[in-house]
């Protein structure tokens, strides 16, 4: 069996970032979490300020183009 990816998350604080995003619950915490249709799978949701409180100092942080573009994506449309 494939090994779960942690999948860090915005929490859902009104209008999602992208239309298409889809919801979730941080495994942590439990709150309303948002993420790319295509992240990794199987995965583990985790809103960002758990993700970060949890993170260990040989934890491996991984990405992929396609995540990248899309956090631009975000960045760009905040700047509009």
């Amino acid at each position: 069996m494939k090994e779960k990816v942690i999948v860090v998350c915005a929490r859902v604080a009104g209008p999602l970032l992208f239309p298409d995003n889809e919801v979730g619950r941080c495994d942590v915490c439990n709150r309303r979490v948002e993420h790319r249709p295509h992240v990794p799978k199987p995965h583990i949701l985790r809103c960002f300020r758990c993700a970060t409180a949890l993170i260990g100092p040989d934890d491996e942080i991984a990405t992929t183009p396609r995540m990248i573009a899309d956090a631009l994506a975000i960045l760009r449309k905040r700047q509009q």
